[in-house]
């Protein structure tokens, strides 16, 4: 299906956007931020719209206007915007009340089915927020080790620590990660590393790159941290772990587990999270048992997700939509490094691979810019910066996947 250009109505979301302005710091563009960096700062040339209602793989603004969704709750939702079993646990769930703030059948439930898609994780600890549970992780691993230093990569928005106790490493430089132990394996409580890098787009690890990472922590006494708060249960029922075939001790996972809602989770192996019942670092995450919606909603994602030919679906899915944005990049002649692994992709605009932070910054944030207005114009919803990636769901049908790629055709013309 062609698609074609349309002037998009916007007078309530500025509206919208103009009280925001006044009441808020930066307005609404947090909302579309998924970090607290300064570097990931949304691009609008103006107004972002305000959204009111989602369903499928489309959004709908407070103007009427629908956009084919490719932010999907920066990944969450798998299953798309309001799916049915989704909603139907969390309204049964609502009926009985919407949180106890003391344990329920719901907590165990969701737990036992996190242990068993993640053959590394024997014990969970849930948390609100995947900041939360990294912070569980960290001091679990430190209080393991009794080491104090953290290795981290470049991009990486979460130190948690103070900069004295942060090492930082280029990604996929695995000479810098030998090196950085070499001279401080002995002080490394843990490398804390997505397995597949989210924070600066798409970028997947290079070979034996996270092989690598687990035997230097092996050969050092430290602890390998995985935050997959973007890619646990997305791109493998194991996570990248499974997809990779490494194993690290701690898992950090995010909001998919709510089905959107906030809920995230820190697992690992049962020694070592054992140790998380001796230092009380379980106990510095709060009551999530208050979530009992989150909880409900990550259940009824879990079973639909679990279900056969679910991740060969949305495989297939994502492949069209990148074969498509590679095939269009092509023909219009504009410069572009694609990425993908399982349904998330990435798209930079640059002449050269991008591996590490440092080359995902070199790209051409401008003609980004451009192309995302231009998208936005026809209705393709992409998030507004140049470091974020394309979350394919399962709602998304094929005639919404061509028209994208149609959209993107024009976009890339109008931008070269």
């Amino acid at each position: 299906m062609e698609a074609t250009e349309t002037m998009r109505i916007a007078a309530k979301s500025e509206a919208l956007a103009r009280a925001a302005s006044a009441l808020m710091p930066d307005g609404l563009l947090p909302s579309f931020s998924r970090w607290d960096d300064p570097t990931d700062r949304p691009i609008f040339t103006g107004s972002p719209p305000v959204f009111t209602k989602g369903h499928g793989a489309i959004l709908t603004d407070v103007d009427g206007n629908e956009y084919i969704d490719y932010i999907g709750g920066h990944g969450a939702l798998i299953l798309g915007h309001a799916d049915e079993r989704v909603v139907a646990a969390i309204s049964k769930a609502a009926s009985k009340g919407c949180g106890f703030g003391v344990p329920s059948e719901a907590e165990v439930r969701l737990v036992e089915l996190i242990a068993g898609r993640f053959p590394s994780i024997d014990m969970v600890r849930l948390a609100h927020t995947p900041a939360d549970a990294l912070k569980c992780a960290v001091a679990v691993a430190r209080d393991y080790t009794g080491r104090e230093v953290l290795a981290i990569f470049e991009g990486y928005p979460h130190s948690s620590g103070e900069p004295s106790s942060t090492l930082t490493i280029p990604y996929n430089d695995i000479d810098a990660a030998r090196r950085i132990f070499r001279e401080h394996g002995s002080s490394i409580a843990a490398v804390v590393v997505e397995p597949v890098g989210v924070s600066t787009g798409l970028i997947p690890p290079a070979d034996r790159f996270l092989k690598t990472l687990r035997t230097l922590c092996d050969a050092h006494g430290a602890l390998l941290i995985f935050d997959e708060a973007f890619t646990g249960l997305r791109v493998a029922p194991g996570g990248a772990a499974r997809l990779y075939g490494v194993t690290p001790d701690l898992t950090v996972l995010g909001s998919m587990l709510g089905g959107g809602l906030p809920l995230a989770a820190c697992g690992g192996s049962k020694e070592v999270m054992k140790r998380a019942e001796a230092s009380g670092a379980a106990w510095r995450l709060g009551a999530t048992s208050g979530n009992l919606l989150g909880m409900a909603a990550g259940i009824a994602t879990l079973q639909a997700i679990g279900e056969p030919g679910f991740y060969e679906a949305l495989e297939e899915k994502a492949a069209r939509l990148d074969e498509g944005l590679r095939a269009t990049a092509r023909t219009t002649g504009v410069p572009t490094h694609h990425t993908r692994v399982a349904s998330i992709l990435g798209m930079f605009f640059s002449r050269e691979r991008v591996t590490q932070a440092t080359s995902a910054r070199r790209c051409d944030g401008s003609r980004f810019a451009r192309f995302h207005e231009t998208l936005l114009e026809r209705g393709v919803l992409l998030s507004p910066s140049p470091f974020s990636c394309v979350f394919v769901s399962a709602a998304h049908t094929d005639e919404q996947i061509d028209r994208t790629i149609e959209a993107a055709r024009e976009a890339l013309r109008i931008t070269d």
